[in-house]
Parts: C-alpha cells; sequence; structure tokens
C-alpha cells in the first residue's frame, strides 16, 4: 500500500481525520504527549507529532481528497506526489500505542536544553543552543543567524559542551560630585 503525505490547513489535522474517516480513507495523525502549564497548573496535551499533516492511503484519489477536506495539497518531489514507504509508515504505527501517540523523545545524556555547546565539525561551526535531539546520534541546536535563532541539525559527536568562564566584574571607580 502505498501512502502519501497530505498537506492541512494550520491546526485541522483532526478535521482531516473526521473527514477521511467518514469517506474510509485509512490515515495516520500520530501524535505526541506535551506537559503545558497554565495558571501555575501543568497540564498533560496531545499535539500533532508532524503538525499540518496527515499520513493517507490515498489510491490515486489525491483530487477527491484534496476537494472533500481541508487538505491543501500533498507533498511532492519534482511536481509528482510522493509516496511514502509502507514500511516507514508501520514503523512509526509500531512505535506508537493504540491512540496512534509516539513515546517520548529520548534525550541527549551530554546536554540539556539551552545548554551552551559549541559546533567542532561539520559546515557550520561556533557557538549555539543545544535545543533537543532529533533522532538518535542527531542533534537540534540553535545556532545566531542575522539577529535571530535558527535550529540546525548537527552530529552529536560535533557537539562539545561550552566551558563556563567567569569574567571578574570591573567596575568603574565612582567619582566625587562636587557640590555647587
Amino acid at each position: 500500500m502505498a501512502w502519501s503525505l497530505a498537506v492541512t490547513a494550520p491546526c485541522r489535522e483532526a478535521k482531516v481525520s473526521a473527514a477521511l474517516r467518514r469517506f474510509s480513507f485509512d490515515h495516520y495523525v500520530f501524535r505526541l504527549r506535551r506537559q503545558l502549564a497554565r495558571n501555575g497548573r501543568v497540564y498533560s496535551v496531545l499535539v500533532p507529532a508532524f503538525p499540518s499533516y496527515v499520513f493517507v492511503a490515498a489510491r490515486s484519489c489525491w483530487d477527491f481528497i484534496r476537494h472533500a477536506t481541508d487538505v491543501v495539497d500533498f507533498v511532492r518531489f519534482g511536481g509528482v506526489i510522493a509516496e511514502i514507504p509502507d514500511v516507514d509508515v508501520a514503523s512509526l504505527v509500531a512505535r506508537s500505542d493504540k491512540d496512534f501517540v509516539l513515546p517520548e523523545e529520548k534525550t541527549s545524556s551530554k546536554f540539556r536544553r539551552g545548554q551552551h555547546v559549541v559546533i567542532t565539525g561539520g559546515a557550520i561551526q561556533g557557538p549555539a543552543t543545544f535545543d533537543r535531539m532529533a533522532s538518535p546520534g542527531r542533534a537540534i541546536v540553535l545556532v545566531d543567524g542575522f539577529g535571530r535563532m535558527i535550529p540546525v541539525s548537527v552530529s552529536e559527536c560535533d557537539l562539545s559542551g561550552e566551558r563556563q568562564v567567569r569574567r571578574a566584574k570591573h567596575h568603574r571607580p565612582k567619582t566625587a560630585r562636587v557640590l555647587r
């Protein structure tokens, strides 16, 4: 069975899923469980693992799906709708629970979120901030580029912890004021 990746309007994954269920199309909307703090309370919420994407077994009915649901388009490569191998979708289904909630991503044992690191190898080198693990061996770090933080995927072995160097605070000597 060939799978396609439908691109939905923002925050419309649930609505597209309901419409695809109504038309009897096999589909998956994978989700993640996140902890959210509001008004001093911690809530557990389900968020899409792939925001604005739904895995669909379209069976060459792409135009019908686009016109009958909130699907904007399908992921394409070179103008041709991309097909996702059944093995990849099956591995996501195998990792998820019965409600298609994927397990928590593993964190790095070396680095913590927000820690200052140095990229020592690869195309981009220099200071960065560790964000999260993308996959085993790959990390997402934030690099300053033109005044904003840009997420970049790098190999975890190309990162090293930045040493915290405390500099002595040099205060300017206070000058005496002369009252007149």
